[in-house]
């Protein structure tokens, strides 16, 4: 079985395969803590046709496009390089250097994994 989730220090990873609209694409959400309670973050749906991420920022959702030819491999960039200052921007608590190693490793997982699984159920 492919995990859909991975809880790591205080924040929670989830990927699927999202259909909405016509569309459809890997979803990875960011979810963590704000003010003692779990809230998502960030949320990448790297759509077919119309790819693009939210952040919440004083409660108002702003979704913006993703330009990227490929919105599976630029979303995991920017976890990788713009993480710890996303989550701030969105409201979420601060974190280390260390726990964003850690959390972008398993998103990177993740990806892959809900990714295959799903090319694998087409087949």
């Amino acid at each position: 079985m492919i995990p859909d989730s991975v809880q790591l220090g205080r924040f929670r990873f989830h990927v699927s395969y999202r259909h909405l609209r016509g569309d459809e694409g890997l979803c990875i959400r960011v979810l963590g803590p704000v003010d003692g309670n779990e809230e998502e973050l960030l949320r990448y749906d790297c759509f077919k046709q119309e790819p693009h991420f939210h952040t919440e920022v004083f409660g108002k959702n702003t979704i913006t496009p993703i330009t990227s030819d490929h919105p599976v491999g630029w979303t995991l960039e920017q976890l990788r390089t713009s993480l710890a200052e996303l989550v701030v921007q969105s409201g979420g608590d601060q974190l280390d250097g260390e726990e964003t190693s850690r959390i972008v490793d398993a998103v990177d997982q993740l990806a892959i994994a809900a990714k295959g699984a799903y090319k694998a159920s087409r087949e």
